[in-house]
C-alpha cells in the first residue's frame, strides 16, 4: 500500500492514532506533545490520542488498534519509545506493509530522527510538506542462548560488543542529572576496561574470527546520541551497512571520539565496512547486543533483514524517497 495522495493531503485524509510515551524523558516530552497536539488540530490533522502506562498496556493498546483495523499511527517518545512501537506493530499479526507511522521525536538522543533530518519541534508540523513516507526495511536479531532463541526487531542500529557494554552500564547507573551526556560519560568508563573479544562474524560471501572492539548493524546513520557511527546506511536500500572496528588501543580511541560524530572514523585502518542483508555473530565468551538502547540476552546472533517492510515518515526525500 503507497501513500495514494501529496503527503499533506494525505495526512488529512485519514485518523491518526496518536501514541504518547510519558516517560520519555520526563517532563520534557509532556511539554512538547502539547506543542504538537496544538499544531496538529491548527493544522485539521486528524487524530485520537492514548497515553501508555509501561510496555504492556502499549502492546495491549497497539495491538487492539491493530486488529480492529487501524493502521496510521503517530509515536510520541524518543528511539526507545519507537522501537518498542515498531516491534509491538511486527507482533500485531498483520501486515506491517499496511502500516504508517509518523514518529515525533522527545526522547533523549532522537538518533533515528536524524538520519531522516526531522526539524525541530516548533516547526515540526509546518514542514511536514517537506516530507514524505518511505518504505523503510527492518531489522531482525535472534539472539540465540542456551538453546533459545529472542527475536527483536530494529529500525536504526543494533550494535555489539564495546556498544553494548556501554549501553548495560548505562542502564545499570542512570541518572536523572545530566541525562544528555549520560551515553559519553559511560562510554568513557567502560573504555578504561573494556578488551576485544574474538568474535566470528560470517557472512554470505565472507567469514572472519579476529579480536573485536565493537560492531554496528545499521539501517541508519545515527546512535549514541549524535554518534554518525554508520555514515553511509540508506533505510531503503535493502542492506545493512555493517561497521567493524578491530582490536584498537584505549588511547587510539580517545584521541578519536571526535570521529565517531562526523564519520570519519571510516578511515581509520582498525575500521572495515561490509554490505549484506544477514550475518551471525558468535564468540565462545557470549557476545553482548543491544537494539535502540535495549540489550539483547547474552549469547549469539543471527541478523536478518526485512526490506520494504513498513511506512515510517522521512524528512530526506533527496536520498530516501522511492
Amino acid at each position: 500500500m503507497e501513500q495514494p495522495l501529496p503527503v499533506l493531503s494525505f495526512l488529512k485524509s485519514v485518523e491518526w492514532q496518536l501514541i504518547l510515551n510519558p516517560n520519555a524523558y520526563s517532563k520534557k516530552c509532556l511539554r512538547n506533545t502539547e506543542i504538537v497536539i496544538g499544531q496538529l488540530v491548527d493544522a485539521q490533522i486528524s487524530f485520537q490520542e492514548y497515553i501508555t502506562q509501561d510496555c504492556q498496556h502499549c502492546q495491549e493498546l497497539l495491538t487492539h488498534l491493530c486488529r480492529i483495523g487501524k493502521r496510521h499511527f503517530m509515536v510520541v517518545g524518543g528511539d526507545g519509545t519507537l522501537n518498542v512501537v515498531i516491534n509491538i506493530l511486527f507482533a500485531a499479526g498483520v501486515p506491517t506493509e499496511e502500516i504508517f507511522v509518523l514518529p515525533i521525536p522527545s526522547g533523549t538522543g532522537n538518533d533515528w530522527c536524524r538520519t531522516h533530518q526531522y526539524p525541530t519541534l516548533d516547526e515540526f508540523v509546518n514542514k511536514l510538506g517537506d516530507g514524505c513516507f518511505i518504505s523503510h526495511d527492518i531489522g531482525l536479531v535472534q539472539s540465540i542462548a542456551n538453546g533459545t532463541t529472542t527475536r527483536r526487531h530494529f529500525l536504526n542500529i543494533a550494535g555489539f560488543a564495546f556498544d553494548a557494554t556501554v549501553i548495560k552500564a548505562t542502564f545499570e547507573k542512570k541518572t536523572k542529572c545530566f541525562e544528555s551526556a549520560t551515553y559519553l560519560l559511560n562510554l568513557l568508563k567502560v573504555l578504561l576496561t573494556f578488551k576485544a573479544q574474538k568474535v566470528k562474524i560470517s557472512l554470505p560471501e565472507t567469514s572472519m574470527e579476529k579480536p573485536v572492539f565493537t560492531i554496528a548493524v545499521g539501517l541508519c546513520q545515527y546512535n549514541g546520541n549524535g554518534m554518525k557511527q554508520v555514515p553511509m546506511a540508506n533505510p531503503t536500500d535493502g542492506l545493512f551497512d555493517v561497521v567493524v572496528i578491530e582490536k584498537i588501543s584505549t588511547g587510539k580511541v580517545v584521541k578519536n571520539v571526535k570521529k565517531l560524530y562526523s564519520g570519519l572514523h571510516l578511515n581509520l585502518p582498525e575500521v572495515h565496512v561490509y554490505q549484506t542483508d544477514r550475518l551471525t555473530l558468535s564468540s565462545v565468551e557470549g557476545l553482548l547486543g543491544e537494539v535502540e538502547g535495549e540489550l539483547l540476552p547474552q549469547g549469539d546472533f543471527e541478523i536478518s533483514l526485512l526490506p520494504h517492510a513498513i511506512h515510517l515518515f522521512t524528512f530526506e526525500k533527496e536520498h530516501f524517497a522511492e
